[in-house]
């Protein structure tokens, strides 16, 4: 069997593989010859990707929704404010897929497969892929899968949801503001809230989100949308389609590069931020840092400053012993902070004298036990 030969293979064609292929497309055109498998690769999840952004015309034709303002809610009541320099933006994983895929198949160059990759490794300078019926060479290989685990992260929870997507008879929502966190939740729900994305003010996605170690039943999340729906007086709606997922808050050190050349990317990459579960920016600055680097002949990739893990490793010790304390300290944050300082803080790109503002502002006694638990208890 002759293997078929391509300068680049990336397997997953999810968030990060598709993002991969796009920033190299646009970079390169069809000088690269690039292979993108994935058995799933024309089937069309039903989620949705949110993030903040400096720049929302890029995704203007893509995004479902722009906003600026976001509100958070406690039980003093809700406060709403601008974000600029930032803007919100929400856009179907559908609309994302089949945008990229539309533009990959006017390329020759470009060949999407849906084989399943049995196997793939290093083979002499090159790596092999093998699949039910072929075998592919490349020069240089990406791969979203995840790795076996080497060892246990110290930090394993996880960022699960269920969401609604709603619409309602009358008016129910505010339209032009989304609601980042709304903690009128049941009293004692400790790390859990709800956040709103409303496309009008007769339809949102209104999702229920807990930071625990395991994902729950559906019916469990359900219970609870309907009780905050009720708690809001919205009880005349339909619900006409719903999202699930998980995603890893962890320390475990995902591996960007293995001993052999190969890449890992997206989350399996360790592109989402440990204490928040955000990765979909972290993402594309990474394809983009690939593409780019390509031209010299190497790889550069993105990583988080060292100060941003050990703030991720306090707030997962935090999130993990103390959940309970969760609520009052996103009600000190949000409360005590422009609330484009903490989005600047939540997505890396703070300074350090903004960052030691912020924790100034926050309860310090629940982190000066963690530090002590983390790093200072024999």
């Amino acid at each position: 069997m002759h293997p078929d030969t391509y300068d680049i293979g990336i397997i997953g064609a999810g968030c990060a593989g598709l993002s991969l292929a796009r920033e190299l497309v646009g970079r390169y055109g069809g000088d690269l010859r690039i292979a993108l498998l994935d058995p799933a690769l024309l089937q069309h999840p039903e989620k949705t990707w949110s993030f903040w952004t400096h720049e929302p015309d890029r995704y203007a034709a893509l995004a479902e929704g722009i906003w600026h303002k976001v509100s958070f809610a406690d039980h003093r009541g809700a406060l709403t404010e601008p974000i600029a320099p930032y803007s919100y933006v929400s856009i179907p994983a559908r609309r994302y897929r089949q945008h990229i895929l539309d533009e990959l198949f006017r390329l020759p160059s470009v060949h999407l497969r849906t084989e399943a990759s049995r196997r793939y490794g290093p083979s002499g300078r090159n790596y092999l892929i093998q699949t039910e019926g072929a075998e592919i060479r490349c020069e240089r290989l990406f791969s979203s899968v995840h790795p076996p685990a080497t060892r246990p992260a110290r930090y394993a929870l996880q960022q699960h949801f269920l969401g609604w997507f709603v619409e309602t008879p009358e008016p129910a929502f505010e339209s032009d503001t989304v609601t980042l966190m709304d903690f009128r939740t049941e009293p004692g729900s400790g790390a859990e809230f709800v956040y709103v994305l409303p496309y009008s003010d007769r339809r949102a996605l209104v999702e229920y989100t807990v930071f625990s170690p395991r994902p729950w039943p559906v019916g469990t999340y359900e219970e609870k949308l309907k009780a905050y729906l009720h708690r809001r007086s919205i009880d005349r709606y339909n619900v006409t389609a719903s999202e699930q997922g998980s995603i890893p808050m962890t320390d475990y050190p995902f591996p960007q590069q293995t001993a052999d050349g190969l890449h890992h990317i997206g989350l399996a990459g360790g592109l989402a931020r440990p204490a928040t579960g955000y990765a979909f920016r972290f993402i594309e600055q990474d394809s983009a840092l690939i593409a780019a680097s390509l031209q010299d002949g190497q790889v550069s990739r993105f990583s988080a400053a060292g100060r941003h893990q050990f703030y991720d490793r306090l707030l997962l010790h935090l999130i993990d012993r103390f959940p309970e304390r969760v609520p009052g300290i996103m009600s000190a944050l949000f409360r005590r902070n422009r609330f484009a300082d903490i989005l600047a803080f939540l997505d890396r790109s703070s300074a350090p004298l903004d960052e030691a503002r912020i924790f100034w502002r926050l309860p310090w006694s629940p982190f000066l036990r963690v530090l002590y638990e983390s790093y200072l208890r024999p």
